[in-house]
Protein backbone atom coordinates (compact mmCIF):
# COMPACT_ATOMS: atom_id res chain seq x y z
CA UNK A 1 0.00 0.00 0.00
CA UNK A 2 1.34 3.53 -0.60
CA UNK A 3 -0.42 7.01 -0.84
CA UNK A 4 0.58 9.68 -2.49
CA UNK A 5 -0.88 13.51 -3.02
CA UNK A 6 -1.42 14.45 -6.34
CA UNK A 7 -0.64 18.11 -6.25
CA UNK A 8 -1.51 19.23 -9.69
CA UNK A 9 -5.13 20.01 -9.51
CA UNK A 10 -6.12 23.45 -9.31
CA UNK A 11 -9.06 24.90 -7.77
CA UNK A 12 -8.10 24.77 -4.16
CA UNK A 13 -10.23 27.81 -2.71
CA UNK A 14 -13.43 26.24 -1.96
CA UNK A 15 -14.40 29.39 0.02
CA UNK A 16 -12.71 32.97 0.36
CA UNK A 17 -13.38 36.25 1.65
CA UNK A 18 -12.90 38.07 -1.76
CA UNK A 19 -12.16 37.27 -5.69
CA UNK A 20 -8.71 38.51 -4.96
CA UNK A 21 -7.87 36.52 -1.99
CA UNK A 22 -8.86 33.70 -4.25
CA UNK A 23 -6.65 34.85 -7.01
CA UNK A 24 -3.75 35.24 -4.58
CA UNK A 25 -4.23 31.65 -2.72
CA UNK A 26 -4.01 30.13 -6.71
CA UNK A 27 -1.30 31.72 -7.86
CA UNK A 28 0.86 30.81 -4.11
CA UNK A 29 -0.21 27.25 -5.35
CA UNK A 30 0.80 27.57 -9.26
CA UNK A 31 4.20 29.07 -8.31
CA UNK A 32 4.73 26.53 -5.29
CA UNK A 33 4.19 23.38 -7.81
CA UNK A 34 4.98 24.93 -11.09
CA UNK A 35 8.28 26.34 -10.20
CA UNK A 36 9.60 25.69 -7.14
CA UNK A 37 9.02 21.76 -6.68
CA UNK A 38 9.35 21.45 -10.20
CA UNK A 39 12.78 22.84 -10.13
CA UNK A 40 13.90 20.10 -7.02
CA UNK A 41 12.55 17.32 -9.09
CA UNK A 42 9.40 16.83 -7.69
CA UNK A 43 7.37 14.16 -10.04
CA UNK A 44 3.88 15.61 -9.62
CA UNK A 45 2.46 13.19 -11.84
CA UNK A 46 3.33 9.90 -9.51
CA UNK A 47 0.13 9.86 -7.73
CA UNK A 48 -1.10 9.54 -11.29
CA UNK A 49 0.62 6.44 -11.98
CA UNK A 50 1.34 4.60 -8.82
CA UNK A 51 -1.47 2.11 -9.89
CA UNK A 52 0.07 1.25 -13.40
CA UNK A 53 3.23 0.68 -11.65
CA UNK A 54 1.53 -1.38 -9.37
CA UNK A 55 -0.15 -3.76 -12.34
CA UNK A 56 3.49 -3.45 -14.23
CA UNK A 57 5.37 -5.27 -11.53
CA UNK A 58 3.04 -8.31 -11.13
CA UNK A 59 0.30 -6.84 -8.45
CA UNK A 60 -3.15 -8.03 -8.63
CA UNK A 61 -6.18 -6.84 -6.78
CA UNK A 62 -4.87 -3.38 -7.25
CA UNK A 63 -7.26 -0.62 -6.15
CA UNK A 64 -6.98 2.79 -6.22
CA UNK A 65 -9.11 5.28 -3.82
CA UNK A 66 -8.73 8.92 -3.80
CA UNK A 67 -9.51 11.13 -1.45
CA UNK A 68 -9.55 15.22 -0.64
CA UNK A 69 -10.61 17.07 2.78
CA UNK A 70 -11.37 20.41 3.24
CA UNK A 71 -9.09 22.70 5.66
CA UNK A 72 -10.43 25.22 7.39
CA UNK A 73 -8.09 28.45 8.05
CA UNK A 74 -6.30 27.59 10.80
CA UNK A 75 -6.33 24.05 10.65
CA UNK A 76 -3.50 21.79 10.37
CA UNK A 77 -3.81 21.52 6.23
CA UNK A 78 -4.28 25.08 5.81
CA UNK A 79 -1.57 25.89 8.16
CA UNK A 80 0.77 23.62 5.92
CA UNK A 81 1.48 26.59 3.70
CA UNK A 82 2.85 28.80 6.44
CA UNK A 83 5.39 25.85 6.94
CA UNK A 84 5.81 26.00 3.15
CA UNK A 85 6.37 30.03 3.12
CA UNK A 86 8.52 29.53 6.32
CA UNK A 87 10.67 27.19 4.66
CA UNK A 88 11.09 28.38 0.73
CA UNK A 89 10.06 32.14 1.54
CA UNK A 90 13.54 33.42 -0.47
CA UNK A 91 12.39 31.00 -3.46
CA UNK A 92 9.02 32.42 -3.48
CA UNK A 93 10.44 35.74 -3.78
CA UNK A 94 12.91 35.29 -6.33
CA UNK A 95 10.10 33.09 -8.35
CA UNK A 96 8.18 36.57 -8.52
CA UNK A 97 5.93 36.63 -5.64
CA UNK A 98 6.73 39.63 -3.06
CA UNK A 99 6.56 39.54 0.85
CA UNK A 100 3.60 41.35 0.64
CA UNK A 101 1.71 38.63 -1.07
CA UNK A 102 3.08 36.20 1.24
CA UNK A 103 2.63 37.57 4.27
CA UNK A 104 -1.27 38.13 3.01
CA UNK A 105 -1.20 34.10 2.02
CA UNK A 106 -0.09 33.79 5.77
CA UNK A 107 -3.10 35.94 6.88
CA UNK A 108 -5.33 34.17 4.70
CA UNK A 109 -4.48 30.08 5.53
CA UNK A 110 -5.58 31.62 9.25
CA UNK A 111 -8.60 33.20 8.26
CA UNK A 112 -11.69 31.12 9.08
CA UNK A 113 -13.81 32.17 6.19
CA UNK A 114 -11.14 30.64 3.78
CA UNK A 115 -11.42 27.06 3.39
CA UNK A 116 -9.11 25.28 0.88
CA UNK A 117 -9.30 21.49 -0.87
CA UNK A 118 -6.49 19.44 0.27
CA UNK A 119 -4.71 17.63 -1.86
CA UNK A 120 -6.28 14.56 -3.64
CA UNK A 121 -4.78 11.49 -1.65
CA UNK A 122 -4.44 8.22 -4.03
CA UNK A 123 -4.50 5.39 -1.94
CA UNK A 124 -3.65 2.19 -3.88
CA UNK A 125 -3.22 -1.20 -2.54
CA UNK A 126 -2.20 -4.45 -4.34
CA UNK A 127 -1.09 -7.88 -3.40
CA UNK A 128 1.59 -9.69 -4.38
CA UNK A 129 0.35 -13.11 -6.39
CA UNK A 130 0.50 -16.30 -4.27
CA UNK A 131 3.68 -18.16 -5.28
Amino acid sequence: MLEEWATTFRRMVLAAPDAESTALLETYHDVLIDKLLAARGNDATWADRAHAAMLSVGLTDVDTRISARSWPGGSPGALLILANIGQLRDEFLAAGLTAEQLDRVGQLVRDPRVVLRGHFTYSVVGRRPPS
